[in-house]
């Protein structure tokens, strides 16, 4: 891992803060370039099949861009990301409004409810790598739901999160089980990343 992070540039491609984060804490310091790739796979495709070919299609939107733009030495390795919430055979995304995230935490409320995340790695040599990484997480609002989960909504920082939470943030105090890899609910599952990226 020491050599490839010394021989190769990163390339992450989101524009998510803890996704980056992530990625520094072992070592890896990308350079940032958000796909555009619309995420507007069907929901009906299974779950673990959603994520990953959601996280494939971002990460060759990117390395397509950095294709074009050029550049001298090695293409850099793209690492893309997608992470969705998975309760009762639906798959869920980020809240749309607060009605949404009112609905999406009264769901996921004292209900085990699987956060899953897609991971694809492209070194720009034709080189693709995907997997997925599933944890297992409760959540619990006490004996006032309604009114805990408004507040929390209030905060604004359900918005732009995947089931409309953060664990590693004010949510923190509603997390009663977490089944699995915490890093991958926060974003990138860094020990099956750091795993996979050995083999390069």
């Amino acid at each position: 891992m020491a050599a490839l992070l010394a021989s190769r540039r990163f390339v992450l491609a989101s524009g998510s803060a803890n996704r980056l984060a992530l990625l520094r804490q072992i070592g890896i310091e990308p350079v940032v370039c958000p796909s555009d790739f619309a995420e507007d796979l069907p929901r009906s495709l299974p779950v673990t099949e959603f994520v990953e070919e959601t996280a494939k299609y971002k990460a060759l939107n990117v390395a397509d861009k950095l294709k074009k733009d050029g550049g001298d030495g090695d293409p850099p390795i793209v690492i893309a990301c997608d992470t969705v919430i998975y309760l009762d055979g639906e798959i869920i995304g980020k809240p749309r409004d607060e009605s949404d995230a009112f609905e999406t935490l009264t769901k996921l409320n004292n209900r085990a409810h699987s956060v899953y995340t897609g991971v694809a790695i492209c070194d720009g040599k034709g080189r693709l790598e995907t997997f997925h990484e599933k944890t297992d997480v409760v959540l619990d609002f006490g004996n006032a739901p309604d009114e805990l989960i408004r507040e929390y909504i209030a905060t604004g920082e359900p918005f732009g999160r995947a089931g409309a939470y953060g664990i590693q943030l004010r949510a923190a105090q509603f997390v009663k089980e977490v089944h699995g890899c915490y890093n991958n609910v926060i974003g990138i599952p860094l020990h099956s990343l750091a795993m996979c990226l050995r083999n390069f």
